[in-house]
């Protein structure tokens, strides 16, 4: 399993990477893995391999002043020099990662070299691969949404996986910090939203904005990695809740856990996402959700949640007016119980089993 940022960057696909591992060194029968990641991961026991290269944080990339998106395809190259010995070394092994252009790199190497590893290319960070050979190759999907188009590109069948996240629900609960969180909200619903604290990706901006006039009844807490777009993101909650009236924090995902517990519903503006295992966590935790009406998210959370686009504020707004401002929310059993029948260890252990076997038959 190849994961460039692993060790130094913590997204969704890290945390994927993470609870795969863990799940499947406790699988039954074992696989055999390692996982080459950007940096040594510790507190970990399963096999793994920190890959020399120059990571996307690098300061030659600051200095010779890299967008973050060129930084980031930099490392991947640099990555797949630092891999190099590796493919010699294990030729018949199943390369299983989500970077497409380290894929590409992987894909011309075995043909340039006539090696024979297989590639599996995980499809959550929205790529359908145009390098395929249905010799070697497979493709993971986490949601049924690429596989028709993959299907039209050329890739067989056989030859694609449809199977969900796996999501590590093993949350710590502080009731201190449950408690300290719930006495700054003063009596206020408190709505969470988890995610990098932008405007594009998680588009968290649009929080002030769709409960504007309603600060009476909300305090907003959001969870995750600062950005250059952070500083105005807090402007406009300040202007609308005031300086005591949110909380912006980044949090290690094991604490998250009392964030989930002591709010009372789960807000996801992304325009986007992979999957959202973040829509996951809060199911697990019975909150109410209000998410933006994109395919994924149906297929993540199905009934359990409210679908609106978030393009019309005035639309979220009147939504909000008419079923949360000043009305009790109710958790739901039903979505924890969905969450756990549909992505928990216990449920995927096997079926991610035997689908590595499988590949590697």
């Amino acid at each position: 399993m190849v994961c460039t940022g692993l060790g130094r960057i913590k997204r969704g696909f890290e945390s994927y990477i993470l609870d795969l591992a863990a799940m499947l060194q406790e699988s039954t029968p074992p696989i055999q893995f390692q996982v080459l990641a950007g940096k040594k991961i510790e507190q970990v026991s399963f096999q793994q391999e920190a890959i020399p290269h120059i990571h996307r944080h690098h300061s030659i990339w600051r200095w010779l002043r890299l967008h973050a998106n060129t930084a980031f395809a930099r490392e991947q190259d640099f990555f797949f020099l630092g891999m190099i010995p590796q493919l010699f070394k294990n030729k018949a092994a199943l390369y299983y990662l989500g970077e497409y252009r380290l894929y590409c790199h992987l894909y011309r190497f075995r043909k340039w070299f006539g090696l024979q590893y297989r590639l599996c290319l995980y499809t959550g960070g929205q790529a359908i691969p145009g390098l395929f050979d249905n010799r070697y190759d497979y493709v993971h999907h986490i949601t049924q949404v690429y596989y028709q188009q993959a299907l039209k590109n050329g890739i067989p069948e056989n030859k694609q996986r449809i199977l969900p996240h796996v999501v590590n629900h093993e949350f710590e609960q502080d009731a201190t910090l449950i408690e300290s969180i719930q006495k700054k909200a003063k009596g206020k619903k408190i709505i969470l939203s988890v995610g990098t604290i932008d405007t594009k990706v998680k588009r968290m901006h649009l929080i002030p904005a769709m409960l504007q006039g309603m600060e009476d009844d909300f305090f907003v807490v959001i969870c995750g990695n600062r950005t250059k777009e952070t500083p105005e993101i807090e402007k406009q909650l300040i202007a609308v809740f005031g300086e005591q009236g949110y909380l912006l924090v980044q949090v290690d995902r094991k604490l998250l856990g009392s964030y989930y517990v002591a709010a009372d519903a789960f807000v996801l503006c992304s325009p986007k996402e992979s999957f959202g295992m973040a829509l996951v966590e809060a199911m697990y935790h019975q909150l109410p959700i209000l998410v933006h009406d994109f395919e994924e998210a149906h297929y993540v959370t199905q009934e359990n949640a409210t679908y609106i686009n978030m393009d019309s504020i005035e639309q979220v707004q009147h939504w909000i007016k008419e079923n949360w401002y000043h009305q009790k929310l109710e958790k739901s059993a039903a979505a924890q119980s969905f969450a756990m029948d549909s992505y928990s260890r216990s449920a995927l252990a096997n079926k991610y089993t035997r689908m590595f076997q499988n590949m590697l038959q």
